[in-house]
């Protein structure tokens, strides 16, 4: 797997590509990548479903699910390099089950639907994206950081964030005066979404690194 990166890295460089929120974004989004690439890595935050992982923890995902109970299985050799790379980054990962919503779940929810599906956490977009790469024959692995724990809300904010996953001034100002509340778990999710990002680049800087055989080990991640 990693002399299949490295000639790819070779050939031409990684490419990333930001899809928006939800399932119908993300398909779309990678329908248009031409050539297909030899690796896929799908990206981002996640709500935790189960209770042991809190924000900044990272699921590497061995199988992903969507809705209706389809289940398809990441490339094993991805599997291990990136719980290889999140180990030299200081980055506490699990491996295990990934769902798709088609929405953002209350706790209520992810409580119930950790149980039901046996899934570590849940995303909106990783099936959609895994099931272009297995049609496509590219070998694939989803790894998502946690934004959410399973008790912490952030189905409110929904209506506030737009299909880039970009803040809406005006509809957040709106949530606020319907639910003033809210406005103390502002910061909470700043910070939140500042570990996920610390902890994704410090770990995909490691996988890359390992693949593509070039650079120094960059200093583990500071939670």
């Amino acid at each position: 797997m990693d002399r299949a990166i490295r000639r790819a890295g070779r050939i031409r460089p990684p490419r990333v590509l930001v899809t928006g929120m939800g399932e119908k974004a993300a398909r779309e989004g990678v329908e248009r990548v031409e050539p297909p690439p030899a690796v896929v890595v799908i990206s981002g935050c996640a709500g935790a479903l189960d209770e042991s992982l809190g924000p900044g923890d990272v699921v590497v995902a061995s199988e992903i699910v969507d809705r209706e109970g389809r289940a398809l299985s990441s490339a094993t050799g991805l599997i291990d390099a990136y719980l290889a790379a999140s180990a030299s980054a200081g980055v506490t990962a699990r491996t295990g089950r990934l769902l798709t919503s088609g929405a953002v779940l209350e706790p209520g929810e992810k409580q119930r639907l950790g149980k039901q599906t046996g899934a570590l956490a849940v995303d909106m977009e990783t099936a959609a994206i895994a099931a272009w790469a297995e049609a496509s024959g590219v070998p694939f692995v989803a790894i998502r950081a946690i934004l959410d724990s399973v008790a912490r809300p952030v189905a409110d904010f929904g209506a506030a964030i737009g299909p880039a996953g970009e803040i809406r001034p005006v509809a957040l100002l709106a949530l606020f005066c319907r639910k003033p509340r809210l406005v103390g778990e502002v910061p909470r999710l700043a910070a939140a979404r500042q570990r996920c990002e610390r902890a994704l680049i410090a770990v995909h800087t490691r996988w890359l690194a390992k693949a593509l055989g070039c650079g120094r080990r960059p200093p583990p991640v500071q939670h």
